[in-house]
């Protein structure tokens, strides 16, 4: 703002010349204002809309002086009207100039009307303007004439401020701490008060005297603030708000919510304005936020919260309709709508449920606005103002400074006296029928309001004698005894308590007069109300008549506003525009003046007592309320309705016009509310991405991190003293030596304050960059789990060293991680792991993970109580060393005393001695910080009048919250109380506030007893009352974030065990509760839905934007956790683990390790549970799957489980099952909420197989294992670079080796586990492990060395693959060379690699080892270097596949052919001492050796035998002694390598894992059902091929992969889908080829030689047909000539014609299997002439073709190879030279073109329909022919590319060709769409590489391909050119092999790569992954394209997959039954579609 100095207002000749411009000025302004009136008639027929107008400019003339004069506005052109004058585009100068200077009150400039687009106005609005405009200007004319003498006033209307007249639009709010300008137009900015000394030394009455001589009685300062705190000097110290009832700074009676108040700045500078964060996009992380994950934690962390709250203001009666509509239609949505967001969402109106404000404490005035402030602080929120007709209630301030209240009570003294003195009668003025509102405005706009103001001003100047005063035209009479009753009534009201600085008076409750507020009769208590409320407003009426009197009548207005006029204030302070958070509604009730008789017009209308008459009062200060929003805020934001009254005022239920009022009103509320969240966090701009599961449980860590970040830094912002023990803390870290440092006390001794002081303070004592990782348990609900917890900590610190890992997700594999992730910490970046509470943990192993020994750099400290039941306390003291358990020690008195003077100075309190005493005594009784802190707390609620009895404090922690507890029992009643407590008490991790309401409102006795005392109108449990107890409650209860939500919970577990002791000491109480909490969650009732049939609040999941899930984390766990903690195991079993929604969205939303937990624990050994060990065992088999993809439960159970089911039958009728629970479950799954994949029969491995356990550690891929020496221990390698030893008994790793290598292929460990050896490609190196350093290094071969040990591994072997040499190092001797062997070469080495077999084990010096595939197998002598004896296999046929040695023998392990079956394993055993040949162990033909161990006794082979073309392994096992044979276990993968020193402990890796399976075979080494033998073989064999019938839909036709077996299965009967109905074996040899068609197998057989061909070639001379349906040959043809093809390559056609190849394979044979013979032959065109006949004419053609190959080179090459001096020099003969050259070069190019005419036929697709067949040829071209005309349509040529139809498909009829081609010309990848009618290209699509398949709709309207290496699916749409990509799932791997199929007319896809997933090409996204555990053969589509039908590699039956969801449709099938199956009602209709 452009001011004008004092100064230059004190020149009389400056003011004179300043007044004559001003004077030229208003003349001109006059003449502006006279057109646009005589226009305003105009106006009066247009449409009535209400607009913004600019502010009337109150700048003296002065500052106009230097503004140019060139155009003025009496130079304009005449406008048509007022709005044409301040909304015309063009502006004259002047009137800039004006908005330039404007004061800081002013509409900002970009609101300025040169900024604003023409509008229409009323004419009375017109009318309205002009008037205002008209006496503005008129009185201020006169009022500066006036008063010109006044340098006082001169200065006064200098220094006035913009006033505005705004109609609809928009006002800055007003700057806090100064009233708005229309308002406050006579302030002059002086201080009211003087000094305090001066204050304290005046009589009251010459105070109030001497302010009046001073001319600033209604100045004030601009606020009434300083009249309620005292003087300005504690201004500064105040809070932001202004316009509150209570002193701020001194805390209220009977509340001590102000303890943690943080001090802000003067109220007229805002620090943090609310909603500056909102204007920017919200980012996920910031970068501070990055480094605090990252371990700087002493960096501050905002509290950026992610919730949503509406503050509702209104009426309690009026607008209850409104508000209740609103709680109940729409509060559900908008919850709903947050929450897919990931928003808290909360709706605030503390006046729903309750007819009125009155409380004992006077609180509920300082709630609305404290409540108020906390949803402006959130950053995400909006303020809702509902006006009715109806005026609010009258409130009066609680709190008076005490100057304040001295001078009103020395008013009404002044009065008394003056009366009795003069002995004349004081007369009041007062209204005729009530009382006179603050904030009225009874002036109309036409003048009388300026002499009003006037005659007011003027009998305020008279003389003290005169008691007249004239309000509203009025007078009253009043006697001495009336002063003395208002006295009276002051002072019993109002007391003085001096224990604020400064002091005040404060209201007393009610109870202290009326003591029946409290009283349990109703009536009674109806009474004392309304004796209140009698004296509420004569204390109201004093008020206002000497506040008047005192201070203006603008300040008494000011200070008596209504609470809602208070939150209006409020709502406008914030940053920004108003318009940003600020709507309101105005409902206008059209005719309710003429039903005023209604008993309910009172509520709706403020209605006289004594008549039927509006009260035009108050009805007129509600209009001043309205017309004030309307000043301040746009029209766009105020809703008007109006609606007519009802039978009862506004009645939804009788009247429909009401329903739909409220109805179009909570629709617009809905969408004000949508657009302002959108607006602020920009929703609608994000683009559309998912969400992985990793990625949720990502965000989750890190939000989690940031909450205890916060957390720290909130507890040091509170830390003081403690310096020695500091420093003491300081000195043991130092000096831990690696150790566990333990920081141990008493509950409330300030722990965590401590770890959190040294959490910030680490970095300073240690320095080096430290990353510090902290903890508060309890701090968030995920924190008691430790699970979770070590979850968080492996996250944060793998962020501190960049390391990318997938973490485990049970326990066991998180310590062993978490350890290894302490390795990390170096010298440069070393680490500190701080964890407080660790008692507070609430797994049982909760402690195990805590290493005894700590890696160097890393600092551990943890903090712990030290109660008699803690047994963490003695469990870590065996962790650590005496020295490093540091006591936290007492508080000293002076700490004590400096904490309580802080506290006080703080929060503007002062003690009187004796109460300052009592405090410290108790404090110095029991100096533990939470006890001081608590006592404190108490001593805030002392004033200085408090009587001794409420002096008193308790000497414990203990009785002081019991003390607590009783006082909030007598504030808000025994069984509110009770409940809330028992409710947060026995929560999970607390409670959210909605939770709380609901369980409240479900609760009988609390609803009873609230419906008793507070009279609430609704049937429900208010928000109010909750706000209410929550602020008794002061910082005993905070708010914390879990389970994505934000919960309430107590600071402190002393408090919850004062709850628990106080109201929950019976199991039964408790056991109540918990059910209280299992009975809401699992019927989802809710406080919004008790009578109506509403949305559920509390579903299992809400749908996030982008489709992506939002888990109700609190439901989900909540379910299981209260119903074990109320023992309801039968329901838990029943509503939990066997419901499929239940199982799927915990599996989904946590792990398949959390429902493990609750399986575990609802297992009963005493009732067991068949069903829950088949459920357990079937989720560990699929947890690998589910942990990646947790929407494949239902897949994975009915593929596990589905046979056990139909096995499960009842032996006798009325027999139970075995598995009763298990249909039930199996059953939901058909009603998925979700898409998934349903198997209809077992396809994956059953529940009953042996488990494996995982040993996590490793942070990359395991490449290696070993075992140790007489240990039972293991030793791995990674590509982490690490070497790690493990102890099998505890699953631990006990050392770590780094820096080793990143592939090593092997390990052997030597003398005595001291030294390992490892081989890494062609080099192997000796490590020490004790002094972690290599002690040899052999670098320099050639060949791969293999090696082993001898002499108990004192001798080092190594064997180097591929040559005959052998050298021997002595470990003992500094890896000394002892020898180094040729092997002799009398046996050559059948393989090139992994030639050599070498026996892991030795005996005495004694290797074994063999040539792999040889016949023998030689011993090694390692001491002589010789070959001491050879062992050569018992049969010449042998294969040696591996080499072992045991303590007894020498094991040749072998492959013996056999005639009947596969190769059978056999086991030759030869004595270790005379090397003689003992006997042979036989295997079985199912055996398929990979690697090979011996455990450490000798007594057992055992192999991993991986199944061919599966994906599974079996673990075999041989017994030496018995010579039993058994397959132990199969499971899926395929590992590569594996150890079994003991059978507790058989060990194996998978590729790319980085963990080992472990085994323990000793559980199943004695089940002889395992047991197998040559006549005993298990069979594997899987299904090849599946052929559907077109004719017989409602079969499949299948082909095994043993040859000769053909079976045929019913797809529909839900019965048959388990087993063939027809099964047809022996019908063909191995060398014959099957066709199926109809129901009818072709046979071709008897393979032989043509004799009739000049050379002989091999033919087919018999067809064999066979009918299954007849189930015999019906036609047997010989003497045929049918060329032998594969298989695939054969088609058996329509009308009985077979497709082949011809012998050459350069065209078709078509033959007639009717009569045998050949009916046709489909030859190209081009085949019929001769190749030079393609070729150009040589003399005709020769210049075309001559100017055609110029062309060429010029558009390739251009003119390359010549440059320009080249060209020049070029003569003619070497032009012609040249050009012939690239003639013969082109010539040569088509003449290769033409020779690939001539190619053999590469592959070929065959249309859907039988009529086009494609065909490749290796060349540039394809064909296309017709079998239809039996004749070449045409050739598809492309001279730059390749054509092979490899990624090709191919339309059903025919007419389009998708293919990928290579264009070898522009080096770019292509898909290419071909018409094959046309032979042309019809569209394509660039640089698409990697394509490796294909499909296209029938209309060729959108093509899919897979990409591979990206793992990607492309859409494209040729004919819209559209495409979009959608991106792959987790571990999809696209290869040459994956196939692609388009369903439902392109709106689906079907995808085979290794997994079958089916996609939604509409939305781009995925249906559901079916993930197998062995390797699926084959995919085809039913008929009907929606079952699909896979063949599995290891088992016989064939599979219907379909997609099962709730809105699934149902498949109808067609066809009968052809094989005799049974027909029942049940089984003919599938059960699965």
């Amino acid at each position: 703002m452009e001011g004008i100095r004092r100064s230059s207002t004190a020149n009389v000749c400056h003011r004179k010349r300043s007044e004559v411009k001003l004077k030229v000025f208003k003349e001109n302004t006059m003449i502006g204002i006279h057109r646009c009136y005589t226009s305003s008639g105009r106006l009066r027929m247009e449409k009535k809309e209400t607009v913004a107008f600019p502010p009337i400019s109150k700048i003296p003339n002065a500052t106009l002086s230097g503004m140019p004069r060139s155009r003025s506005w009496s130079g304009q052109v005449n406008p048509k009207s007022v709005q044409q004058m301040f909304f015309s585009m063009a502006i004259s100068d002047t009137q800039k100039a004006l908005q330039r200077n404007n004061s800081l009150r002013d509409v900002s400039l970009e609101d300025s009307h040169w900024n604003i687009p023409y509008k229409k106005i009323s004419g009375q609005t017109n009318s309205q303007i002009t008037a205002h405009l008209k006496n503005n200007l008129y009185h201020r004319h006169v009022k500066r004439v006036s008063n010109e003498s006044s340098s006082v006033e001169e200065h006064q209307y200098i220094l006035e401020s913009t006033e505005s007249f705004l109609l609809k639009s928009r006002q800055k709010p007003p700057i806090l701490g100064q009233e708005d300008s229309g308002q406050n137009s006579t302030s002059n900015g002086t201080d009211f008060f003087m000094d305090e000394s001066q204050n304290i030394s005046m009589d009251p009455i010459d105070s109030l005297r001497g302010y009046k001589k001073a001319g600033i009685v209604a100045s004030c300062n601009g606020t009434p603030e300083s009249i309620k705190d005292g003087t300005s000097q504690y201004k500064s110290k105040q809070t932001t708000h202004n316009t509150s009832l209570f002193c701020k700074n001194a805390p209220t009676n009977g509340t001590n919510s102000d303890y943690n108040t943080e001090e802000t700045a003067s109220s007229s500078h805002i620090e943090n304005p609310v909603g500056q964060e909102e204007e920017e996009v919200l980012q996920q992380f910031t970068d501070t936020e990055a480094q605090i994950i990252q371990g700087l934690l002493q960096l501050p962390c905002t509290d950026k919260k992610k919730e949503f709250k509406i503050y509702i203001c209104g009426g309690y009666q009026d607008s209850h309709p409104e508000r209740n509509s609103l709680f109940q239609r729409v509060y559900p949505d908008l919850y709903i709508y947050f929450k897919e967001r990931g928003f808290d969402f909360r709706m605030f109106d503390l006046r729903w449920g309750l007819n009125d404000g009155v409380s004992n404490n006077h609180l509920f005035t300082s709630l609305h606005l404290k409540t108020l402030m906390d949803c402006q602080n959130t950053g995400h929120n909006a303020f809702f103002c509902f006006m009715g007709q109806k005026y609010d209630q009258t409130t009066i301030p609680v709190t008076f400074a005490k100057e304040t209240f001295e001078v009103i009570t020395a008013t009404v003294e002044m009065r008394r006296k003056e009366v009795k003195r003069n002995s004349v009668t004081a007369i009041l003025v007062t209204p005729p029928e009530d009382t006179v509102p603050p904030g009225k405005d009874d002036t109309k706009h036409n003048g009388t309001g300026f002499q009003q103001k006037t005659l007011e001003d003027d009998t305020l100047r008279t003389t003290n004698t005169e008691a007249n005063h004239f309000i509203n035209g009025q007078f009253k009479k009043k006697s001495s005894a009336k002063y003395d009753k208002e006295l009276e009534l002051l002072t019993q009201w109002y007391r003085l308590d001096e224990n604020s600085a400064p002091s005040i008076y404060r209201l007393q409750p009610i109870s202290t007069v009326y003591g029946d507020i409290f009283s349990r009769d109703p009536d009674r208590r109806q009474q004392a109300k309304n004796k209140w409320l009698n004296t509420l407003q004569k204390l109201y009426d004093i008020f206002l008549e000497y506040m008047t009197l005192a201070f203006g009548k603008d300040m008494a207005d000011s200070l008596l506003k209504t609470v809602v006029q208070q939150e209006i204030d409020q709502a406008f302070q914030v940053s920004g525009t108003p318009e940003d958070y600020f709507h309101c509604f105005k409902r206008i009730i059209s005719d309710v003046k003429y039903n005023l008789t209604s008993n309910r017009a009172s509520e709706y209308i403020d209605v006289l007592p004594t008549k039927s008459e509006i009260n035009k009062t108050l009805f007129d200060a509600q209009q001043g309320v309205i017309q004030s929003i309307h000043q301040r805020l746009r029209h766009t934001n105020i809703s008007e309705s109006n609606v007519s009254w009802g039978w009862e005022g506004i009645n939804p239920v009788s009247n429909r016009s009401h329903a739909y009022y409220l109805e179009l009103l909570g629709n617009d509320f809905r969408k004000k509310v949508i657009a302002h969240f959108n607006r602020i966090t920009n929703s609608l701009n994000e683009p559309e991405k998912s969400c992985s599961r990793r990625d949720g449980i990502r965000n989750r860590i890190i939000q989690e991190i940031l909450e205890h970040a916060k957390h720290c830094h909130t507890l040091v912002n509170c830390f003081m003293g403690r310096e020695s023990f500091l420093q003491e803390l300081q000195d043991g870290i130092m000096s831990a030596n690696k150790q566990l440092i333990m920081i141990h006390g008493e509950s409330g001794s300030g722990k965590s304050s401590i770890i959190a002081k040294i959490s910030i303070l680490a970095s300073h004592w240690i320095g080096r960059d430290l990353r510090v990782v902290t903890r508060f348990i309890g701090v968030t609900g995920e924190s008691r789990n430790t699970r979770m917890l070590l979850h968080s900590l492996c996250f944060q610190i793998a962020e501190i060293y960049n390391i990318t890992m997938d973490f485990s997700e049970d326990l066991k594999g998180l310590i062993n991680e978490f350890s290894t992730l302490l390795e990390f910490a170096n010298k440069c970046r070393p680490l500190m792991v701080v964890v407080d509470g660790i008692n507070e943990l609430v797994h049982e192993d909760k402690l195990s993970w805590i290493p005894r020994e700590l890696p160097r750099h890393v600092y551990f400290i943890v903090s712990v109580s030290t109660e008699s039941e803690c047994s963490s306390f003695r469990m870590l003291q065996k962790l650590t060393s005496q020295q490093n358990i540091i006591p936290i020690p007492p508080l000293d008195i002076v700490e004590i005393r400096r904490m309580i003077e802080v506290w006080l100075e703080r929060d503007h309190r002062r003690l009187p001695g004796h109460q300052m005493k009592i405090l410290s005594d108790a404090c110095a009784a029991c100096p533990h910080p939470l006890f001081v802190v608590s006592s404190y707390m108490e001593s805030c609620l002392w004033t200085s009048y408090s009587s001794e009895n409420d002096l008193y404090l308790q000497c414990n922690i203990s009785k002081i919250y019991s003390a607590i507890l009783g006082r909030l029992e007598k504030n808000h009643g025994e069984q509110v109380m009770k409940k809330v407590a028992s409710y947060i008490s026995l929560s999970r991790n607390g409670i959210t506030l909605q939770e709380l309401l609901d369980l409240l409102s479900l609760d009988q006795g609390v609803m009873q007893e609230v419906k008793q005392y507070q009279n609430i109108t609704v049937p429900v449990f208010p928000g109010a009352l909750w706000i209410k107890l929550q602020n008794d409650f002061g910082t005993h209860l905070v708010e914390q974030r879990t389970d994505n939500t934000y919960v309430l919970n107590w600071a402190h577990s002393l408090f919850r065990m004062a709850c628990i002791n106080r109201y929950l000491k019976s199991k039964e109480h408790q056991l109540s509760v918990h059910s209280a909490f299992a009975d809401y969650y699992l019927e989802s009732k809710s406080r919004h839905n008790l009578t109506d049939n509403i949305a559920l609040l509390m579903p299992l999941t809400w749908t996030g934007i982008h489709r992506n899930p939002v888990f109700n984390l609190r439901k989900i766990l909540g379910i299981s956790h209260h119903l074990i903690q109320s023992n309801q195991y039968p329901r838990l079993i029943t509503e939990c683990l066997f419901n499929y929604e239940y199982l799927l969205h915990k599996v989904w939303a946590t792990s398949v390790v959390g429902m493990q937990e609750d399986i575990k624990a609802a297992i009963n050994p005493e009732r067991p549970t068949p069903d829950l060990n088949l459920l357990s065992e079937a989720l560990e088999l699929s947890t690998k799957v589910l942990l990646r993809d947790p929407t494949q439960l239902a897949s994975q159970l009915k593929g596990r489980l589905h046979h056990i089911e139909i096995l499960d039958k009842p032996v006798a009728p009325g027999d139970p099952r075995k598995y009763p629970l298990l249909p039930t479950l199996l059953n939901q799954f058909h009603q998925s909420s979700i898409p998934v994949f349903l198997p209809s029969f077992t396809c994956l491995l059953p529940p009953g197989v042996l488990l494996c356990d995982m040993l996590s550690g490793h942070t990359d891929a395991i490449t290696a294992v070993a075992e140790a020496q007489n240990s039972l221990q293991a030793v791995t390698a990674s590509k982490d670079g690490t070497i790690k030893v493990w102890d099998l008994s505890t699953g631990k790793f006990i050392y770590t080796l780094h820096g080793v290598g990143r592939n090593i292929d092997s390990i052997i460990v030597c003398m005595q586990n001291q030294i390992v050896a490892v081989t890494e490609d062609h080099s192997f190196q000796i490590w020490d492990l004790a002094s972690r350093k290599a002690i040899y290094c052999d670098n320099d071969t050639l060949d791969v060395p293999i090696l082993t040990s001898a002499m108990d591994g004192q001798l080092l072997l190594a064997f180097f693959d591929g040559s005959h040499l052998v050298k021997v190092f002595d470990l003992a001797d500094s890896c000394r060379l002892v020898c180094q062997v040729a092997i002799p070469a009398d046996e050559t080495p059948v393989h090139k690699n992994h030639s050599i077999l070498v026996s892991r084990n030795s005996v005495k010096d004694y290797v074994l080892f063999a040539y792999r595939s040889g016949k023998e197998a030689m011993v090694l002598s390692a001491r002589k270097g010789t070959v001491v004896a050879k062992l050569t296999a018992q049969d010449p046929v042998a294969s040696v596949q591996g080499v072992a040695v045991t303590k007894e023998y020498f094991l040749v392990i072998c492959r013996y052919p056999s005639l009947k079956m596969h190769d059978i394993v056999h086991i030759e055993l030869f004595n270790v001492n005379t090397f003689a040949y003992i006997r042979t162990v036989k295997g079985c033909s199912s055996d398929f050796i990979g690697q090979i161990a011996v455990n450490r006794q000798g007594s057992h082979v055992v192999a991993f035998s991986h199944i061919p073309n599966t994906n599974t392994t079996e673990i075999v096992l041989w017994n030496l002694e018995t010579e039993d044979h058994k397959h132990i276990v199969k499971f899926s993968s395929i590992p590569r390598g594996g150890i079994c020193c003991d059978l507790r402990y058989c060990l194996a890796f998978c590729d790319g894992e980085n963990n080992l399976r472990s085994w323990n075979l000793a559980n199943r080494i004695n089940d002889q059902t395992l047991s197998m033998n040559i006549n005993r073989v298990k069979r594997t064999d899987g299904i090849q091929e599946i052929i559907t019938m077109k004719n017989f839909p409602r079969y499949a036709v299948c082909r095994s992969v043993k040859p000769g077996l053909i079976t045929v299965w019913n797809i529909v009967k839900s019965k048959c889908k388990g087993s063939a109905v027809r099964v047809e074996r022996g019908l063909v040899e191995s060398t014959d080829v099957v066709l199926v068609r109809d129901m009818k197998l072709f046979i071709l057989t008897d393979r032989g030689m043509s004799s009739f061909t000049e050379t002989p070639r091999p033919i087919f001379q018999t067809l064999l047909t066979y009918d299954m349906l007849k189930k015999k040959y019906v036609r047997k043809q010989t003497g045929l000539y049918i060329i032998p093809c594969p298989k695939h390559e054969y088609r058996v056609l329509e009308g009985g014609l077979l497709l082949g190849l011809s012998e050459t394979r350069d065209h078709f044979v078509i033959w007639n299997m009717d009569t045998g013979f050949i009916k046709d032959r489909l030859r190209p065109k081009h085949r019929d002439r001769n190749s030079t006949d393609l070729m150009p004419e040589p003399d005709g053609c020769k210049e075309k073709l001559d100017k055609k190959v110029l062309h060429k080179q010029r558009k390739q090459n251009g003119t390359v190879l010549l440059t320009p001096w080249e060209r020049r020099n070029e003569t003619k003969t070497a032009k012609r030279r040249r050009l012939e050259g690239e003639m013969k070069q082109e010539m040569e190019k088509l003449q290769h073109l033409v020779n690939e005419k001539n190619n053999a036929i590469d592959q070929y697709l065959l249309s859907e329909d039988e009529k086009v067949i494609v065909c490749s040829y290796y060349a540039h071209h394809l064909c296309v022919f017709s079998l239809e005309t039996m004749s070449h349509l045409c050739t598809l040529e492309d001279s730059e590319s390749m054509l092979f139809l490899h990624s090709a498909a191919l339309t059903s009829n025919g007419s389009f060709l998708a293919l990928s081609n290579y264009c070898d010309a522009e080096k770019i990848s292509y898909v290419t769409l071909w018409d094959l009618q046309r032979g042309k290209v019809k569209k394509r699509l660039k640089n698409e590489p990697n394509v490796c398949c294909m499909a296209l709709t029938d209309e060729a309207d959108r093509i899919v391909f897979g990409i591979a290496l990206e793992n990607k699916l492309k859409v494209w749409e040729p004919f819209k050119h559209k495409h979009k990509i959608i991106q792959g799932y987790e571990n999809m791997n696209l290869t040459d092999d994956s196939k692609l199929q388009v369903i439902e007319g392109g709106s689906k896809a079907i995808l085979l790569s290794g997994e079958v997933s089916m996609w939604n090409l509409d939305n781009g996204t995925l249906m559901s992954v079916f993930t197998p555990d062995s390797k699926i053969c084959c995919l085809s589509l039913a008929t009907d394209r929606k079952t699909i039908l896979i063949g599995m590699s290891d088992t016989p039956s064939l599979i219907n997959l379909k997609i099962a969801s709730r809105d699934g449709e149902s498949i109808s099938s067609t066809g009968t039954n052809l094989f005799g199956e049974e027909s029942s009602s049940s089984e003919d209709e599938p059960d699965d579609s």
